[in-house]
């Protein structure tokens, strides 16, 4: 009877030990998903560590280039017509918008209506050439356009309003599994007699074989090399959206690792327990005979 009834603590506390894998599995997807997709900060260093500001500025530009050799204008007058601190700051207030659903505004109108303006004049004195109101008004317009359509992506504001909808259920599910895991690791402990050294060593499987699982998974993306496939022509915002996803896979590859320095921490403290316990009975052995 003492045996059946150890081993149905063995099996109850095998099954508690992956649930609680489960559980720690899943709130380190929540809390990745936190302090990445839903953080603005995030979307920041992305922008910074793609070099995105640069790229665009200079797609911008070239873009400009090309109205202006629809008007007439030759190449190399107009290249140069929006400046890189211009695109970055836009870039940063249309990412902010997409966080706090604010609607986006250009902002630099003026600067780039004059900036064009004075380019075309200066081109027209030189060459003697004659240029309407009418085609500056027009170019002035259309230069406004492209720079606003390469900076405020429709898809991203829809995938902002995605963010914006899951975030306070994600914040739930993350309370919800950390109380989750409290219950479990008191019902863990109870099946394991009280013993914190028996209950360390389980807590060292879990987050051994959840920092494994985080790390395969990061590892089957970096050696397929999966994001390299991505189909964007521009590229600007491929190497944006290349760096944003190849930072959220590392978040799973050092969370994976944290998980397994945790789970060795916890088997070094079980061992230090277990020794520990042993000296004692030992001592109390000694002393009653």
């Amino acid at each position: 009877m003492s045996n059946r009834l150890n081993r149905i603590q063995k099996i109850s506390s095998l099954f508690v030990t992956n649930v609680c894998s489960l559980m720690v599995m899943l709130l380190c997807v929540l809390l990745i998903i936190t302090f990445t997709l839903f953080n603005p900060n995030y979307m920041k260093h992305i922008v910074e560590k793609s070099n995105y500001p640069t790229h665009l500025t200079h797609e911008i530009n070239q873009q400009i280039e090309n109205l202006g050799l629809a008007s007439n204008i030759p190449s190399g007058v107009l290249d140069h017509t929006v400046g890189k601190k211009v695109v970055e700051k836009n870039i940063l207030n249309y990412f902010r918008t997409i966080y706090t659903e604010k609607e986006f505004t250009f902002n630099g109108t003026k600067e780039l209506d004059n900036r064009v303006r004075t380019k075309v004049t200066e081109y027209a004195l030189k060459t003697n050439s004659e240029i309407s109101e009418m085609n500056l008004t027009n170019l002035e317009k259309n230069a406004y356009k492209v720079v606003k359509n390469y900076i405020e992506l429709p898809y991203l504001a829809t995938y902002g309003k995605k963010i914006n909808g899951f975030q306070s259920v994600v914040l739930m599910l993350i309370g919800g599994t950390g109380l989750a895991l409290i219950f479990l690791f008191g019902i863990l402990l109870s099946l394991l007699k009280g013993y914190l050294h028996r209950l360390f060593r389980n807590m060292s499987y879990l987050f051994i074989s959840t920092g494994s699982f985080l790390i395969m998974c990061s590892g089957i993306f970096i050696y397929f090399k999966l994001f390299e496939r991505i189909a964007v022509m521009s590229k600007a915002l491929y190497e944006f959206i290349y760096q944003y996803l190849v930072s959220f896979n590392f978040y799973f590859l050092y969370t994976g690792i944290l998980c397994i320095i945790i789970g060795i921490g916890f088997a070094l403290l079980s061992e230090k327990k277990r020794h520990h316990l042993i000296r004692k009975k030992s001592s109390e052995m000694k002393e009653r005979f």
